[in-house]
């Protein structure tokens, strides 16, 4: 692991969007940002990889985070009221909420500067509202291992920029186990679903999510 003590100056979070990725492409880089995709109005995200390519990101994509979906799906269509959550015990984010793409940016560029690692990182940044003005920087992780490393890590990178949001942790897709299931802190190998009211509306979101209703 490659270690830098350089902390960017207060200055480097007003950098604009541009110029932050003419950073990340104008340098020897481990980490690589794609582009950005738009889920729906207002609603975008950015993945970012140490593979060039993405590969692991878009490998997950059907190998991992489409069959974890559609079996939350079929357990709620079927009206189950316990939830498997085998699929989704090595599904972890670590994250930090920031305040625009350009915090998020340089969140990243810095952690890259400290932490040049063999390890493979990956994960993405955006916003659900733009309006709302808050934005995540998820690291993905597929065990408690790497989730305890990527929490201590942005730690270190939170406290030398000075940064006031906390580092929190997500098991699978907030917007759909979490709102479904409660805190993960809670669930067990079946955990019953908290919030019933919620199945219709969260049915719908999946369809949506899935393509299903194109």
């Amino acid at each position: 692991m490659h270690y830098k003590n350089s902390v960017p100056s207060e200055a480097f979070f007003k950098i604009k969007y541009e110029d932050l990725m003419g950073i990340f492409y104008g340098m020897t880089k481990e980490i690589y940002v794609g582009d950005r995709s738009q889920v729906r109005p207002g609603s975008f995200w950015t993945s970012f990889e140490t593979d060039p390519y993405l590969k692991i990101t878009r490998s997950d994509i059907y190998g991992r985070c489409v069959p974890c979906i559609e079996s939350l799906y079929f357990q709620i269509k079927e009206g189950k009221e316990l939830i498997n959550v085998e699929l989704v015990n090595n599904c972890w984010k670590v994250g930090i909420i920031l305040n625009s793409e350009e915090e998020c940016l340089a969140f990243l560029y810095y952690y890259q500067e400290i932490f040049l690692s063999a390890r493979p990182v990956r994960g993405r940044f955006g916003t659900r509202d733009a309006n709302l003005g808050t934005y995540l920087l998820l690291f993905q992780a597929e065990s408690e291992t790497e989730k305890d490393i990527l929490e201590e890590e942005l730690t270190l990178c939170k406290d030398a920029l000075q940064r006031p949001a906390e580092i929190f942790i997500q098991k699978g897709c907030a917007s759909l186990y979490h709102e479904l299931l409660g805190p993960w802190q809670a669930w067990q190998a079946y955990t019953p679903i908290q919030k019933p009211d919620l199945v219709p509306q969260l049915l719908s979101h999946i369809r949506k999510l899935l393509f299903w209703d194109e």
